[in-house]
């Protein structure tokens, strides 16, 4: 990962890329560090969430392929995460 985020000039989200030697800091990345050192957390495990971004990709293809509006799409999306 950190090769890679130097090479794409990504902000890496895991803490341990920031001390590898395979990656590059730039002025970004330190401040991008400082700031996840400050206020980054690990969200709360939940059950729900791989239910809740299987409903939102699926809301997501119907939008784009046109098989749903947007609203449709929410609608859906809500309706099987929360049966």
């Amino acid at each position: 990962m950190a090769k890679w985020t130097t090479i794409a000039g990504y902000l890496p989200t895991r803490k341990s890329v920031y001390d590898s030697p395979d990656f590059g800091k730039n002025r970004f990345t330190t401040a991008f560090e400082q700031i996840i050192n400050k206020y980054g957390h690990l969200r709360p495990v939940a059950a729900a969430y791989p239910k809740i971004s299987v409903a939102l990709q699926i809301a997501l293809s119907s939008v784009v392929s046109g098989s749903a509006t947007p609203a449709q799409a929410v609608e859906n999306a809500w309706t099987s995460v929360t049966q």
